[in-house]
């Protein structure tokens, strides 16, 4: 296997288990232990690639769909403390 193999290699696997966290997080929640579990193992490779310097390819399929949920999950969260604010007022 060569280097650019290995790296390409990484990125596929990082991609991946940051999409089953997310995947995860939306169904579970936050603090939930399978989510805790998927969140230790997207953060094993992580830092594995901070340690070699290996970037993160944003354009991997598993990475645009993990920012997919993100973003939903933040304008969910967004809307919910716009409805505490309306009810509080």
């Amino acid at each position: 296997m060569t280097k650019k193999q290995m790296i390409e290699k990484m990125q596929l696997l990082e991609a991946a288990a940051w999409l089953r966290f997310q995947e995860t997080k939306t169904l579970w929640g936050s603090e939930e232990p399978i989510t805790n579990k998927r969140r230790a193992a997207w953060c094993a490779v992580n830092h594995l690639m901070e340690e070699l310097d290996v970037p993160r390819d944003h354009q991997l399929p598993d990475n645009r769909a993990a920012l997919v949920l993100c973003f939903k999950a933040d304008q969910a969260d967004r809307e919910a403390v716009a409805n505490r604010r309306a009810v509080a007022e």
